[in-house]
């Protein structure tokens, strides 16, 4: 177990030797899971294309030597893959066939994570509702079996979905459960994985100086679990704070470094979240040109990715960057566009997001109209802890 402490190279070189020996005896049981291993290093640090090749090898084992356990594992994995790469279809098929097969054989703990992986691409497909039910009934199973891992997992999941739902309150509270259960393992990818949202809503509640201070103290412990992935997160939150602090050209070389990384791991679906904010940051900056370039990379990179997130983070982005150059129709309808989607599905912090970008193209073209919208807009964010969106509802509405 070193990869989840952050030992990736050790755990590499132990597994290829478990390999050797294991195809050498002629135990292809064991073969696959070394495989398996490897493949996990792999997908720990963002290198999600080797890693499906090395899980697509594992399950090809297993079929052959007829193990239903181990095919069912290899094609959650492959799913988890394929998600991240921004095929959510594709993976959470795969993620339903893995079920079905540990149901058939009774396996209970695989069968919740697998769930986990349904649950995973529902949210993905714009669904917090029942993804978050789908979470629960995980977290169940997970805590009859005593499975403090999977448990932790869970209340991950479930504090992302209570975000997107806008319980903040029930989502830090969840969040911090998690937490306990992954230092209490030692699992430091949970551990950075909470510590994310941790500092994530912080920012959302405005709290900008306690989210730049979580984000900096995990940075290091992100790149010490592995994976550009988690490190992403937390780069784009730091420059997301800059950003919201006036730290502009702190901001873009944060965002553009992390561009570089993004595109040098091939990791689009993270790609479209940094593109959009370094429109948005260049927009502040009065480069309309740069945010226009920014916003069509984002257009490009959005066709390989399914994810309801990466459509609305630029589906915002877009309609600001519209406004800016003088086409404040297109604007307002691509704002309510999204607005009616996110409103539909219960998405309350991306419904807040477009209502608040709204109220900036109006305050352009109807300002009695944009007032009267951001100061029932302040109401409402403020009622569901979202301070940053309130605080600007506020200055519109003044």
């Amino acid at each position: 177990c070193l990869a989840p402490l952050g030992e990736g190279e050790n755990a590499v070189a132990a597994a290829e030797e478990s390999e050797k020996i294991y195809d050498t005896v002629g135990d292809q049981w064991g073969v696959s899971n070394a495989l398996e291993y490897i493949a996990y290093v792999h997908s720990g640090r963002g290198e999600w294309m080797e890693a499906e090749k090395l899980f697509q090898q594992a399950l090809a084992v297993n079929r052959r030597i007829g193990s239903k356990t181990g095919e069912a594992i290899d094609l959650t994995s492959i799913a988890a893959e394929r998600e991240a790469r921004g095929d959510v279809e594709g993976g959470k098929k795969l993620d339903e066939q893995a079920l079905v097969i540990y149901r058939e054989i009774g396996d209970r703990n695989r069968e919740a994570w697998a769930l986990m992986g349904v649950a995973w691409a529902v949210a993905a497909e714009d669904d917090p509702a029942e993804s978050l039910r789908m979470d629960d009934q995980a977290l169940t199973s997970f805590r009859d079996m005593a499975d403090d891992d999977g448990a932790a997992y869970a209340l991950n999941e479930k504090t992302s979905q209570l975000t997107l739902l806008g319980d903040l309150d029930k989502a830090r509270e969840t969040c911090q459960q998690s937490l306990a259960l992954a230092q209490k393992s030692g699992n430091k990818r949970m551990i950075v994985g909470d510590l994310f949202y941790v500092g994530n809503i912080a920012k959302l509640e405005g709290k900008l100086e306690d989210a730049h201070k979580i984000f900096s103290d995990a940075l290091p412990l992100a790149r010490e679990a592995g994976g550009s992935g988690l490190t992403a997160f937390f780069e784009e939150g730091l420059a997301e704070v800059a950003e919201e602090e006036n730290q502009r050209e702190e901001a873009m070389r944060q965002i553009n470094e992390l561009l570089s990384s993004l595109h040098e791991h091939k990791d689009p679906t993270n790609e479209i979240g940094a593109e959009s904010l370094r429109a948005r940051i260049a927009l502040e900056e009065g480069d309309t040109a740069a945010a226009t370039r920014a916003i069509a990379a984002a257009r490009s990179l959005l066709r390989q990715s399914q994810g309801w997130e990466e459509r609305f983070l630029f589906g915002i982005a877009d309609a600001r960057v519209q406004a800016a150059v003088g086409r404040p129709v297109e604007a307002r309808q691509s704002l309510k566009t999204v607005i009616a989607e996110t409103t539909k599905h219960g998405n309350v912090r991306f419904e807040l997001e477009a209502r608040l970008a709204l109220c900036e193209v109006e305050a352009k073209t109807d300002p009695v109209a944009a007032r009267a919208h951001a100061k029932t807009l302040e109401e409402q964010a403020r009622s569901k802890g979202f301070g940053l969106i309130a605080r600007k509802a506020h200055t519109i509405g003044a």
